[in-house]
C-alpha cells in the first residue's frame, strides 16, 4: 500500500510489473477492461472499460469504438489535453467518464449528448464553467467538480432530476461554489458539498430533507436560525461540515436545539464564542474535526463522553494554556493537534483514551513537553511530531514513549530516535 486515508481506506497501492503485465492481459482477454497509452490508435476489442493513459497530452485516433460502458483518462506529467473540441468515439453507451486531474483546455462539445451517463468526474481540472446544457444529462448521479475553478453551477443543474451526488469545491481553501434557486427540485440529491451561503439557499436546503452530507461554505453570523432551522428538519443526514465566511465572524449554531441523530462527522472551520450546548448529545458521532475555532472553554468535558468518537482533529481550536483528557474518550483512535498558539501542556490520565493509537502533535511552538501521562496510553501505535519547540524535542529525546514506533518527526528530532 502507498498512501492511505486519515480514516485508514486505502488509496493506492502498488503492483509488481510483471502482475500488472498479467492482469492487464487477463482484463482485455475477458473484456473488461482494455488500456492504450494515448499514441497508438485505439480500436474496438469490445471491452467495457476503456483506459487511456497518455503522457503527451493528446489521443492519436479511435476508429469504431461505441460500446465501452468506462471511460477513463490519465494525463501524466502533461500540462495541456484536448480532445479536439469532442470526445474520440461514440460513446452514447457510456455511464462513467473520469476526467480526474486531466488538464482540460475545454469541455468536449458532445458531451452533454451523453445520455446515458451517470457519473461524471471533473475534479482537479481548470474547468471554470459547466455549459447551461448540462441539465440535457438526465440520467446522471453523480457529479465531481472539487479542485476545480468553477464559482457557480449553471440554471441547468437544477433539471439534473436523478443526481444523488454532488461534490464541488474550488482550487486551494474550500470555498463552495454558488447555486441556483431550484437547487431545492433536486428531490433525490444525498450529497451536496461544497456550496456557497447565498440569497435564500441556506433557507431552501431546508426542503431538502433526504440529504445525508452537506457542506455549506461563506457562512455567516447572521444565517444563525435558518441555518440551525434548516439542518434541524434533515433527520437522515450523517456529515455536516460549516464554513465561515471570514475570520472576523463567529460561527453561530447554538440555535439548534439538537443534533441531527445518526451525525457521524462534523467539521467547524470558524471562530466559537463557545462550546455548542449541543455537542454532549452527539452520539453517533465518529470524526469531529473543529478548525479557528479559539475557544477559551475547555471543550474536553463536553465531548469526552462520546460513545462512538473515534477521530478528533483540532486546528487552532483552543486558546487555552492547558488541556487535561481526565477520562473517558473511550473509542478514541486518532488524536491530532495543530497551530495551538498558547498550549504548553497536555496532560493525560490513567484511563483516559484507552483505545487511542495514533497522536499527531504539529505547529504547537509554545508546548514544551510530551503529553504528561503518555505513558497510559498503552495501544500507541505511532505518533507524529513537527515544527515543534526545541524544550519538546528535549523532552522526546529524554523518552516516555519507548513502547511506540516514531512515524514522522521534525527533522531536528530524528537525531534522538
Amino acid at each position: 500500500m502507498l498512501q492511505q486515508r486519515f480514516r485508514g481506506h486505502q488509496v493506492a497501492c502498488k503492483m509488481h510489473d510483471l502482475l500488472r503485465e498479467i492482469a492487464l492481459s487477463i482484463a482485455k482477454k475477458e473484456k473488461f477492461c482494455d488500456v492504450h497509452d494515448g499514441s497508438e490508435t485505439v480500436e474496438e476489442t469490445g471491452a467495457l472499460r476503456l483506459s487511456i493513459q497518455t503522457t503527451n497530452g493528446e489521443i492519436v485516433s479511435c476508429t469504431g469504438i461505441s460500446r465501452p460502458r468506462s471511460f477513463l483518462v490519465f494525463a501524466t506529467g502533461v500540462s495541456s489535453f484536448s480532445f479536439s473540441n469532442k470526445l474520440p468515439f461514440d460513446l452514447k453507451l457510456l455511464k462513467v467518464l473520469d476526467l480526474e486531474d486531466v488538464p482540460l483546455d475545454c469541455l468536449p462539445d458532445n458531451l452533454t449528448s451523453l445520455f446515458n451517463l451517470k457519473y461524471l468526474n471533473l475534479s482537479g481540472t481548470p474547468i471554470t464553467e459547466l455549459p447551461e446544457s448540462i441539465g440535457k444529462l438526465r440520467n446522471l448521479q453523480a457529479l465531481d467538480i472539487m479542485r476545480t475553478k468553477i464559482e457557480a453551477l449553471p440554471r441547468g443543474i437544477s433539471k439534473l432530476i436523478n443526481l444523488r451526488y454532488l461534490f464541488a469545491g474550488r482550487l486551494g481553501k474550500i470555498i463552495g461554489v454558488r447555486m441556483p434557486s431550484g437547487i431545492s427540485k433536486m428531490k433525490k440529491l444525498q450529497t451536496l458539498t461544497y456550496i456557497e451561503s447565498e440569497g435564500n439557499i441556506i433557507r431552501l436546503i431546508g426542503n431538502m430533507t433526504q440529504l445525508t452530507r452537506l457542506g455549506i461554505s461563506n457562512v455567516k453570523e447572521r444565517d444563525e436560525e435558518d441555518l440551525c432551522a434548516s439542518i434541524q428538519e434533515m433527520k437522515v443526514i450523517s456529515k455536516l461540515g460549516l464554513l465561515v465566511a471570514d475570520g472576523e465572524e463567529f460561527l453561530r449554531v447554538d440555535a439548534l436545539s439538537s443534533p441531527p441523530p445518526h451525525l457521524d462527522s462534523l467539521e467547524l472551520v470558524g471562530k466559537l464564542e463557545k462550546v455548542p450546548h449541543w455537542f454532549c448529545s452527539l452520539h453517533s458521532l465518529t470524526y469531529l474535526n473543529l478548525r479557528g475555532s479559539e475557544l477559551e472553554e475547555d471543550l474536553l468535558p463536553h465531548i469526552e463522553a462520546l460513545p462512538s468518537l473515534r477521530y478528533l482533529w483540532l486546528d487552532n481550536a483552543s486558546v487555552r494554556k492547558e488541556l487535561c483528557f481526565n477520562r473517558g474518550f473511550v473509542k478514541l483512535w486518532n488524536l491530532q493537534f495543530r497551530n495551538f498558539a498558547l498550549l504548553n501542556k497536555i496532560t493525560i490520565e490513567k484511563g483516559a483514551m484507552p483505545n487511542l493509537q495514533f497522536l499527531d502533535i504539529r505547529s504547537c511552538m509554545t508546548l514544551e513537553t510530551l503529553p504528561q501521562g503518555i505513558e497510559h496510553l498503552t495501544k500507541l501505535q505511532g505518533y507524529i511530531f513537527d515544527n515543534v519547540s526545541d524544550k519538546f524535542r528535549e523532552s522526546v529525546e529524554e523518552g516516555g514513549v519507548d513502547h511506540v514506533k516514531m512515524l514522522l518527526v521534525d527533522e531536528r528530532c530524528k537525531k534522538y530516535m
